[in-house]
């Protein structure tokens, strides 16, 4: 192999890696003025999963919610943007039954660039949270709190919420800061 062929060859292969590399990133929103999330919050949900678990953030149009079965959640053809979170961890090794995912909903009218919502209006988003595990109650609810979104692309909203669910004995608090992919 001559020289000239080398070092074709190595361009190549680092022009095939640089991109290959970029495939798996998502836009900063760099003009969102989204105030959910305070900064330095701990325990913050993003693009950038915490170690032992799973975090999926999306999208779809022509969408819609039904609730209609209080433990599950229906995503049927309709008229508006649907975003769904999925926070999954197998807990730890040798404790028994820690697993649990977290299932978070809201929609909103596909008119929208931006939105802004807090406590008593989230259910004008539908929104609503479900923890499934080895637990008592897994049946949906209404989170309280503030949500947040705005528009980056055609493919990408930017999404805060800082949410608190109650539960008879404990509260729960969720909390994102993350890119949702279409």
């Amino acid at each position: 192999m001559t020289r000239s062929q080398f070092l074709l060859l190595t361009g190549i292969i680092l022009l095939s890696l640089q991109c290959r590399k970029n495939d798996g990133l998502v836009p900063e929103c760099t003009d969102c003025n989204l105030t959910c999330i305070a900064e330095g919050e701990q325990d913050v949900f993003s693009n950038t999963c915490r170690n032992n678990y799973t975090c999926t953030f999306k999208w779809q149009e022509n969408a819609q919610l039904d609730y209609s079965a209080n433990t599950s959640v229906q995503i049927n053809p309709g008229d508006k943007l649907v975003f769904t979170v999925r926070i999954e961890t197998d807990g730890q090794e040798g404790i028994a039954d820690d697993e649990f995912t977290d299932l978070f909903y809201f929609e909103i009218d596909p008119s929208m660039d931006s939105f802004s919502v807090e406590s008593g209006e989230l259910n004008l988003i539908s929104a609503r949270y479900r923890q499934v595990c080895f637990c008592g109650d897994t049946g949906l609810k209404i989170p309280e709190g503030c949500i947040q979104g705005q528009r980056i692309d055609a493919d990408h909203w930017q999404i805060q919420a800082n949410l608190t669910i109650e539960y008879p004995s404990w509260t729960k608090a969720l909390k994102i800061d993350a890119v949702f992919v279409e």
